[in-house]
């Protein structure tokens, strides 16, 4: 069990170095120091280190298929043909080349080619959520499509063992039911320690005391349990289990329930989900490895963007979906796991998937998280095939240059909103008669923009997915005094228009309403320098800040 121990240390310190980024820093910590453990080949290949390991990564893999059966989204968002496009089309384009790749690449069997397509085709939900919810786009056309995009993906991982042993005729291996009663006893202490544990090192906003975790565990379980018996895929089975689950009233605690589960036995199912495959130096630099890295970070912007754009995702929008959903360790591990065992895939194959997808995910989680500079240093390629990149909207006709912009009204109800904005604007309209006060905001619904309008402000509508400071370089500038952001852009989005003022305008006061406490917090940190910057924790707060405003201009 020294193995076991020394294997999760350095999995957990590469995921505790790696979490300065955040949580997908965890998620990418966890991933490649999984790789390392199994390049290193702490773990022997036979004996019963490695049957423990690899018991217990199929405990982390049934957990991973429930909570991915009970992420599913049924918010409707493939009612259009165009999104269908989208999903299907990314998938299905995806896997027939990455198909057409393997097979140039060596693999002569029509199952090895699909499974190697089917590896190129997964995408990091991990890396695709974080890049929406950064930019508050959930609510977003590109954020209900990326995420359903994802969720269809899961989906498909699910159904893959399934679709395997039905073509090879052989399933995969549930769980030992005598492992199963000392795993029930390691789980209850783990539900003791679950509150420390839970909070304290993983960071989980939970802790499984406070939601039925066992209770949720078990569902997961006893799915696998059943499948052995029953002779269907352990995976599927908590897959399917997860599908159910999500229908009772626990499911908004099913990260509670299963998270902790998941981010202690995963690294364990990567690691021996590797063991098979060859991850000697010599198949790290093969031409196979940087073929598949090459074809994955290439297909995927080549493919998503224009199907993105083409379902009514903006330009920077289908950018960043497109760089952020390069092939997916996780899911690539999954492959090379039952790709291997199964024998439809040889070990250099599933070493170089395993090296290319960490090497795209590392790539794919940094280009994401600057997919703004990416976008606007890629336009020119872009308009080659898209001329709605090709520049952002023109410039508003206004009458006067605005003295006050609101980007992004802070959300509330109307009531709160008016009450805090509508006596100031007016103030300012008096106070600067040959200005104008802007709201320029991305109008969801045909009820919004004249309740903008009520507030006394110009509206100018925009593209959502156009970055701030490029919005605010539509307009005429030069009577500008203050700028009043909403909580939907998000901190990077408000540090980048925090710089460029600085830069630009550093006389401009900035005003940013916070959507939490944890945000004002790290806003205030990042501007503690800056004396023209003011953090809003709450729209109820706006008014007293817009008065104190008036007063010192």
């Amino acid at each position: 069990m020294i193995q076991i121990a020394l294997s999760l240390a350095i999995v957990y310190a590469t995921a505790f170095i790696l979490s300065r980024f955040g949580k997908l820093g965890t998620v990418v910590g966890i991933t490649l120091g999984s790789v390392i453990v199994a390049f290193i080949r702490i773990i022997p290949q036979t004996g019963p280190v490695a049957e423990t390991v690899d018991l217990l990564g199929t405990i982390g893999l049934l957990v991973g298929m429930f909570l991915a059966g009970n992420s599913f989204d049924t918010r409707g968002s493939l009612k259009s043909a165009r999104s269908w496009f989208l999903v299907l089309g990314q998938m299905g384009i995806m896997m027939i080349l990455g198909a057409l790749v393997g097979r140039a690449l060596g693999n002569e069997t029509l199952v090895g080619s699909l499974v190697i397509g089917f590896a190129v085709m997964q995408s990091s939900t991990a890396i695709v959520v974080d890049a929406i919810r950064k930019r508050n786009w959930l609510d977003e056309p590109v954020g209900i499509l990326g995420m359903t995009l994802m969720v269809v993906q899961d989906v498909a991982s699910g159904m893959l063992p399934l679709a395997l042993g039905l073509v090879l005729g052989q399933q995969t291996g549930a769980i030992n039911v005598v492992w199963l009663a000392i795993l029930s006893v390691s789980f209850i202490c783990l539900y003791i320690a679950g509150s420390f544990i839970g909070k304290q090192l993983l960071g989980h906003a939970l802790s499984p005391n406070e939601s039925p975790f066992i209770m949720g565990l078990s569902v997961a379980l006893l799915a696998g349990v059943t499948a052995q018996f029953a002779g269907i895929s352990a995976a599927t089975a908590a897959f399917i289990a997860g599908l159910l689950w999500r229908r009772t009233k626990f499911v908004a605690k099913t990260e509670a329930q299963l998270g902790l589960a998941r981010d202690l036995l995963v690294p364990l199912f990567f690691i021996s989900a590797l063991r098979i495959a060859d991850l000697s130096l010599v198949n790290l630099f093969s031409t196979r490895t940087l073929v598949f890295i090459i074809f994955e970070l290439l297909a995927t912007l080549l493919i998503t963007y224009p199907l993105a754009r083409y379902a009514g995702i903006g330009p920077l929008g289908s950018t960043i979906l497109s760089i952020s959903s390069a092939q997916a360790g996780e899911f690539t591990f999954f492959v090379v796991f039952l790709a291997t065992r199964f024998g439809i895939m040889s070990p250099a194959e599933g070493g170089a998937l395993a090296f290319a997808s960490v090497v795209t995910f590392l790539i794919s989680a940094m280009a994401s998280d600057a997919g703004e500079k990416i976008f606007h240093k890629t336009r020119k390629f872009l308009t080659f095939f898209d001329k709605g990149a090709a520049a952002p909207q023109e410039t508003a006709k206004q009458k006067t240059p605005p003295s006050v912009i609101f980007l992004d009204v802070p959300e509330g109800t109307k009531e709160d909103v008016a009450s805090a904005i509508s006596p100031w604007v007016k103030k300012q309209l008096d106070t600067w008669p040959d200005s104008s006060v802007l709201a320029v905001e991305s109008v969801s619904n045909e009820y919004e923009e004249p309740f903008l309008r009520s507030l006394g402000a110009d509206v100018f509508v925009y593209e959502p997915y156009l970055d701030p400071v490029s919005t605010l370089k539509l307009f005429n500038l030069s009577k500008m005094k203050v700028v009043v952001s909403g909580p939907a852009l998000g901190i990077r989005q408000d540090l980048d228009l925090i710089e460029f003022l600085r830069k630009n305008y550093p006389e401009t006061i900035f005003i940013t309403v916070a959507s939490n406490r944890i945000e004002a917090d790290e806003l205030d940190k990042a501007t503690k320098d800056a004396h023209n910057v003011i953090v809003v924790n709450e729209t109820r707060d706006l008014a007293k800040n817009l008065g104190s405003v008036a007063i010192s201009i």
